[in-house]
């Protein structure tokens, strides 16, 4: 999928901003329940996505400089795929989940609000952050018991840990 480049100055300097940001909602949340409650979904990945660009490294959202959207686009409907399954069994079984999302709470598919179903699109994207994450510390300590540390990987060790 091939769209305009999406390319945004100052990287870092947004991922510093995105970092404080999704970490004072994320706070927030206990204070305003009712208000934040999407940031439950958006503020990991967005944290995540701020580590990364801090310390250095490419991230999901790498691509879109070129303007390729795929891998998120897949990801994000892959979670949505399985998020239909899930609440679909989640509907059929003894012991199941009832939600109670504030505001949306109307116009149930299964047990779920439809709009509901829009959190299943930053877990895709959440799922393939952590597995690059943990697919650089792995490389971290491989290239650290081979030859040494990296300063890239250096700076997110030292993030993450």
């Amino acid at each position: 999928m091939a769209f305009r480049p999406l390319r945004l100055g100052y990287p870092r300097l947004l991922a510093g901003a995105a970092l404080a940001l999704f970490a004072c909602g994320l706070a927030g949340i206990g204070l305003w329940p009712d208000y934040l409650f999407p940031l439950l979904w958006l503020a990991p990945l967005g944290i995540l996505l701020a580590l990364h660009t801090l310390a250095g490294q490419p991230t999901l959202l790498s691509n879109l400089a070129r303007g390729n959207w795929r891998r998120i686009v897949i990801l994000a409907l892959a979670a949505l795929i399985c998020g239909f399954f899930w609440e679909m069994w989640n509907y059929y079984s003894l012991a199941k989940w009832i939600y109670a999302v504030p505001y949306v709470n109307r116009f149930h598919l299964f047990e779920m609000p439809l709009l509901g179903y829009a959190g299943y699109l930053p877990f895709g994207l959440e799922c393939a952050v952590i597995a690059d994450t943990v697919d650089s510390v792995i490389a971290f300590r491989k290239t650290r018991s081979a030859s040494g540390i990296s300063n890239v990987n250096l700076r997110v060790l030292r993030i993450l840990e």
